[in-house]
């Protein structure tokens, strides 16, 4: 993967069951990278952690914004 492909990851770019990145890149053509099995406990916590922060600002009433399906378990 390229650099600024890397640093501007998406959660929807990762596929946890099949241990995948999946970037849309150049020409609409995606590009797979292996992820790797290690970094996936830490991966997993930090979208735990912006999930959490997520409903902690709507119950605060902070502004909405819409989550995408891809981050549902």
């Amino acid at each position: 993967m390229r650099l600024m492909e890397v640093c501007t990851l998406r959660l929807r770019d990762l596929d946890f069951d099949r241990a995948q990145i999946i970037r849309q890149g150049k020409d609409d053509k995606d590009r797979l990278a292996m992820l790797l099995t290690s970094l996936e406990p830490a991966l997993r916590g930090w979208v735990t952690r912006a999930e959490r922060l997520h409903e902690d600002d709507l119950s605060k009433e902070g502004g909405y914004v819409p989550v995408p399906e891809a981050i549902a378990h």
